[in-house]
Order: C-alpha cells, then structure tokens, then sequence
C-alpha cells in the first residue's frame, strides 16, 4: 500500500520536476508556478490577480459595483462565488458557504451511518467530491490559489454538464439513505421488495 502511494505520488511529482527543468516552454513554467505559490507569482496569473482586486471592492451586504467578472466569459462557471460576492454582498457568500458546508455535512452523517459497506463508500465518494468542488471553487475565487479551468460551485455554477453530475450524485446518496436500514451481511436473495 505504502509503494502504491508513494507511486501515485512520485512519478507525477518526478514528471513535473523534470518538465520544470527541462521540458516545459517558459510560459508553463510560469503558469506551474502561479498555480503552486498563487501570491508569488500574480504578475503571471491575471484572472488570480484580478479576483483579488474584485475581492477587495466587496461590501457587506450590496453590490461592490465591480463590473469586470460580470463580463468575463468565465463568470458564470469559474467565478461564480466572486460574481456573488460582487452582486450581492459577502452576507450572500457566507450564507451559500453555509448552506453547501450543511449539505456536504449532511452526505457525510447519512453515508456513515449506513449499515452496509457498499452504501457507506458511495456516500463518502459522492461527500468528497461535493467538498473537494467547493474548496477549490471557493479558493480560486478568493485567491488563495491559482485559477485552474473546469471548477464548479455545486448547484450554482452554470453548465448542462456540471449540473447533470451534482444532481447525480446527490441522487447517489439519496438511494444510500432509502436503503440505510439493509444489514452488513446478507445472503444473496433473501431481501427482495414486493410492490402491491
């Protein structure tokens, strides 16, 4: 197990190491750069630069009148959080942290309590992927990381795709918890439903 990690780790940390020094163009040097130390680099990495700015000019509770994100192709999908913040106020952004941190909360208490193996791992499978969508969103749009492509709010970003996934996933632990009551062990055949 401990070879499988460190594999999954190593050879692409190998890889980007050896592209840093050898391989990659002067431009993916730079944009590896923005996305590993977001605040060292932020000549290099526009869009990181500017939510900041955008960030600064937020009110409380308002729109901060930041016009920029709204016209950007991008502001529907990738900076949806700061377009809230911009439109409607940092009480606004706090609230939809809120609101997503109680449903990520409410995957994970649903997944671990379910009697049965199988339910448990989809649950937590579907809690993670909400969580790690809304950490990366969120820290992409205040900053504290390089902007990345495809990162989407769960439920707020725009996006037939994204949205098609998320609502599949919270079906996923929408079946774990109507079966939350099947045991640990059981023989093949002996829990069948009868519809009447």
């Amino acid at each position: 197990l401990a070879v499988m990690s460190l594999a999954f780790v190593g050879i692409p940390a190998a890889g980007v190491a050896l592209g840093m020094k050898y391989g990659f163009a002067a431009y993916q040097r730079a944009r590896i750069l923005s996305i590993l130390l977001p605040g060292k680099y932020e000549e290099r990495d526009y869009m990181s630069w500017m939510a900041r700015e955008a960030l600064g000019r937020c009110r409380l509770v308002g729109g901060s009148g930041s016009e920029f994100f709204l016209k950007t192709e991008t502001a529907h999908t990738d900076f949806v959080f700061l377009n809230l913040l911009a439109g409607f106020g940092i009480l606004a952004g706090i609230l939809v942290i809120l609101l997503l941190a109680c449903l990520v909360g409410k995957v994970f208490r649903i997944s671990l309590r379910q009697q049965n193996q199988l339910g448990q791992m989809v649950g937590v499978g579907c809690g993670l992927v909400f969580c790690v969508q809304i950490l990366e969103c969120v820290g992409m749009n205040l900053g504290l990381e390089g902007v990345r492509s495809t990162l989407f709010l769960p439920f707020f970003s725009y996006g037939n795709g994204s949205a098609v996934v998320f609502y599949l996933l919270l079906g996923l632990v929408l079946s774990v918890y109507r079966y939350k009551d099947i045991p640990r062990k059981q023989k093949a055949g002996m829990h069948r439903k009868t519809f009447s």
